[in-house]
This record gives C-alpha cells, sequence and structure tokens, in this order.
C-alpha cells in the first residue's frame, strides 16, 4: 500500500512540476525564485525514491540487486542540479546574491 502512495505523491508532483511550468516569468527575481522551486521539487523527487521500498531481487547468496529506482532517483538529481545552475548564472549575471535560498540538509 505504501508504494501505491508513493507513485501518488509523485504523479501529483509531476503534475504539479508541469502545470507550473508554462506561466510567464517577468523579472529575474521571479526567475531565480521559479528556478530554485523547480530544483526543490525535484529533490523531493528523488528523495521520494530513496525513501520509497525497493523493488529489487535478492540473489541466492542474500544479496540484493540494484532497482531501477536509482536511477530516476539520479536523473531527479541532476535535474534539480540543472536548475540551481541556472538560477546562479542568473544572479551572477544581475549580481544580486541577496535572493538566494538556502536550502538545510535533513
Amino acid at each position: 500500500m505504501g508504494s501505491h502512495r508513493n507513485n501518488l505523491i509523485i504523479l501529483l508532483l509531476a503534475y504539479l512540476l508541469s502545470g507550473c511550468a508554462n506561466a510567464p516569468i517577468k523579472s529575474p527575481q521571479e526567475k531565480i525564485k521559479a528556478l530554485e522551486s523547480r530544483a526543490r521539487s525535484y529533490q523531493t523527487l528523488s528523495d521520494i525514491q530513496r525513501l520509497s521500498p525497493p523493488y529489487s531481487t535478492h540473489s541466492g547468496k542474500g544479496l540484493r540487486n540494484r532497482s531501477h529506482n536509482e536511477h530516476l532517483r539520479m536523473t531527479y538529481l541532476n535535474k534539480a542540479k540543472h536548475y540551481r545552475k541556472l538560477a546562479d548564472e542568473i544572479r551572477k549575471k544581475n549580481g544580486s546574491d541577496t535572493n538566494r535560498s538556502v536550502i538545510l540538509p535533513n
């Protein structure tokens, strides 16, 4: 039952990401805020993949094989890194370091 809940959360977040991507952004501060929001969303998707139960098989020796969730997690992490990099580029271009969001580790 827990995996169904995780899949529903992932689908909901993906739907929200796709719906928010079409809004016109005017100022550089709004662009930075939107990019950092997308980065946080992809970071959350990555965390959900990390925390979801493994869908892997056990070998005869008791060793567990890696599941397909790991490559999804890395994809989400790469997207989050990409959006943070874009936000940093806009910040450097405009010289505004005061609007940077701080992401604290869990």
